[in-house]
């Protein structure tokens, strides 16, 4: 969570802080209990409906991935049966004109046919020569002729075969396409939803979320605020997404291969502090500047961003909730990840949730 904190108040300060401007002490009381516990409702209510708008996110990203994999299957299987019905027509075609060579010879010399060349013969071992001879051409012109039928049968076949799937194909482009609509639509209801939320509302729920991980917090990774790494910095790796050019940044114990699901937009992103490194995140996961990790306001954590920014790529993991800034804002990336996309402040970025391919 990109923090920006306010220390609190001495009671000398406040109360200096109180003569200087002339207010009574009440002013500088603390919100009601029932102000605070409304909040807390609001907060919880919040919470409900962002797990099943992130419930219904997943199942929705579940799907396209699904259509898509059918999509590419389907694809695939068309270029093979294409290739194939290609290679059938060339060997037809080769049958076609060695048997019409045949017969044309056979038309040329009929005068002279098999009987003619057997008794032709002047003694019984070219006999035999010449019967064998015969014999093994008409093998051979029976193997073709059978080749023939075998090849047109299975042309059939694959013709027959290619129309459903060039059908197919058509009805898993337009699924994957409203798919994508679908999700993308998601994707802002949650957004407009989070940045309906007021600031302390916002707080509650990621205070909220972060009570219940079931992943504890374990000790900082650094000596104190913005210290160095106590363990050595964590090596990186080049992932792809399919369908996508080039490579991507990625630490090397995550996956190397994605598949994209087509959520995400252009937003703002900002960097953390160097201040929060080794403190704690709404996952409850502490945060590591070295490695590639980002706060995203509504998205699942664990879900894996690519993010571009000026031809530089990087895939980072959701493990926090933020940045609570305002709307436009919508990813707060680690200082490591921000150096690789050449970020320095707040930079324009394109992110796209990535799920690992199988």
């Amino acid at each position: 969570m990109h923090r920006n904190r306010l220390r609190p108040l001495s009671l000398s300060a406040a109360l200096a802080l109180v003569l200087a401007l002339g207010l009574p002490p009440r002013a500088l009381a603390a919100p009601s209990s029932g102000t605070l516990a409304d909040k807390r409702a609001e907060a919880a209510r919040a919470q409900g409906e962002m797990k099943r708008m992130q419930a219904d996110l997943s199942s929705g990203m579940a799907e396209y991935v699904r259509v898509t994999g059918e999509l590419e299957s389907t694809r695939r299987e068309i270029d093979a049966n294409s290739k194939r019905l290609r290679s059938l027509e060339a060997t037809l075609a080769t049958i076609e004109t060695r048997l019409g060579e045949r017969a044309s010879y056979m038309y040329r010399t009929r005068d002279s046919g098999p009987l003619d060349m057997l008794f032709g013969a002047t003694s019984f071992e070219e006999f035999l020569q010449r019967f064998d001879l015969l014999s093994r051409i008409a093998s051979e012109d029976a193997g073709l002729v059978g080749k023939a039928k075998r090849a047109r049968s299975e042309a059939r076949h694959i013709r027959a075969g290619l129309k459903q799937r060039e059908a197919r194909l058509v009805a898993l482009r337009d699924r994957s396409a409203k798919e994508k609509d679908r999700l993308s639509s998601s994707l802002e209801k949650q957004r407009t939803y989070f940045s309906s939320l007021s600031a302390d509302v916002a707080a509650l729920l990621a205070q909220a979320e972060r009570a219940q991980q079931a992943v504890p917090l374990t000790s900082p990774v650094s000596t104190g605020g913005g210290g160095a790494a106590a363990h050595p910095r964590p090596g990186l790796a080049a992932a792809t997404i399919e369908g996508r050019d080039g490579s991507y940044y990625v630490m090397a114990d995550e996956p190397r291969r994605y598949r994209p699901t087509g959520v995400g937009m252009t937003t703002q992103a900002s960097i953390y502090s160097v201040a929060d490194n080794g403190t704690g995140t709404s996952s409850g996961i502490p945060l590591d500047d070295n490695v590639l990790t980002c706060a995203h306001k509504t998205l699942a954590f664990g879900t894996h961003v690519a993010v571009t920014h000026g031809g530089k790529r990087v895939i980072c993991v959701v493990t926090d909730r933020g940045p609570f800034a305002p709307p436009g804002r919508d990813l707060d990336l680690t200082p490591r990840a921000a150096s690789l996309l050449g970020i320095d402040g707040v930079g324009t970025v394109r992110y796209e949730v990535v799920v690992p391919a199988s």
